[in-house]
């Protein structure tokens, strides 16, 4: 060796990339939920990773298998191919259930600094099945075709940009998602529909430790060709946790045209949340919030228009939020502020699990 060079030995040991974990929790949309996943973050020692997850609950099962290459063909492409089955039982209150059945196979680049671009195409087929006479007519109407099955052939693209501190607890920074779907038509299959979708999300930090968080998301979805309607399994429907608060889960919705009470979802929604997040116990990461929200959810019968000048849903509350050794806890305490003859004055969203 050369006089100015030194041989140096370095010995390495990798962590370990798999992880199996098996859980439970409680979700006020699934119920009671039980949890099995096993993954390897470096699938075959290239980095490759793969996951399959099982979750069982008193009103929906989900079965997942993906698999992601973050550098496809030594590319700067990322592609992810996904495998799904759900199962859902919402007889008794909705009137009918179903099983979902698809797969997707996404690619995905970054455009320019913190800016990223997705494409999707997703084949899946939805079987509504138990039906009864309660249902509502565009459900009944869907069911009556082929047997209740239906096949849905979609390509999605989306851009979505994020400049968050955090992905679990941000304190500043913003995330937006733009998303356009077109199944069917040239794509075959046999729901012919568009969707389009735009989220953003601000954190803004404010005096001593308070967070404000501004979160605005509009939906909209139309069907064309011999497709009447937004098919049943892509309308939209709000209430709950993740939309609007003070309403039970998937309860903000118009109702059955036919001139039942069945919810028959809407195909364009808007709605709103505020929240003031601040400490309430840092050594354990607890969270307090008080919140308000707003939106609105209309269907066919209405244009988009409507949307804005109709009244809206409006509900407000205080929350916590913290993990504990049960597994992360979202609790919720919202108020209906427009009650509606026959809804609750008040509705406690609750959410808890946990993996070992």
């Amino acid at each position: 060796t050369a006089e100015d060079q030194v041989d140096v030995v370095v010995d390495l040991k990798e962590k370990p990339t798999g992880a199996f974990s098996i859980g439970g929790g409680f979700s006020s949309v699934d119920g009671v939920i039980g949890l099995v996943s096993i993954s390897q973050n470096n699938l075959f020692g290239y980095g490759k990773r793969a996951r399959a997850s099982a979750q069982i609950g008193t009103r929906a099962n989900r079965f997942n298998l993906t698999y992601t290459d973050p550098h496809f063909l030594d590319s700067d492409f990322l592609m992810e191919a996904r495998g799904y089955r759900t199962q859902t039982r919402f007889r008794t209150n909705q009137g009918f259930n179903t099983n979902t059945t698809g797969g997707s196979l996404t690619f995905g680049h970054a455009l320019i600094e913190r800016l990223y671009g997705l494409v999707t195409y997703n084949l899946e087929e939805v079987e509504i099945k138990d039906l009864e006479d309660f249902a509502p007519f565009l459900v009944r109407r869907q069911a009556e075709q082929n047997g209740g099955r239906s096949l849905t052939s979609a390509m999605t693209g989306a851009v979505i940009r994020d400049t968050r501190d955090s992905f679990t607890e941000p304190t500043r920074g913003n995330r937006t998602r733009l998303a356009a779907t077109y199944a069917g038509g040239y794509l075959g299959a046999d729901n012919n529909f568009t969707k389009y979708s735009a989220e953003s999300s601000q954190y803004v930090p404010l005096f001593w430790k308070l967070v404000g968080n501004v979160r605005g998301t509009l939906w909209y979805g139309d069907s064309f060709k011999d497709t009447p309607v937004l098919p049943v399994q892509e309308r939209f429907f709000l209430g709950g946790p993740n939309t609007l608060r003070g309403f039970r889960n998937f309860t903000v919705s118009p109702t059955d045209p036919a001139g039942g009470e069945g919810l028959t979802g809407g195909n364009k929604a808007w709605f709103v949340n505020t929240e003031l997040i601040f400490p309430l116990y840092e050594p354990m990461r607890v969270r307090g919030l008080v919140f308000f929200d707003i939106g609105n959810n209309l269907d066919e019968r209405d244009g988009f228009g409507d949307l804005f000048t109709r009244e809206a849903r409006r509900g407000a509350g205080i929350g916590i939020r913290f993990n504990s050794p049960i597994g992360a806890i979202r609790l919720e305490w919202g108020f209906n502020l427009n009650k509606r003859p026959g809804e609750r004055m008040q509705v406690l969203h609750f959410t808890a699990g946990t993996s070992f």
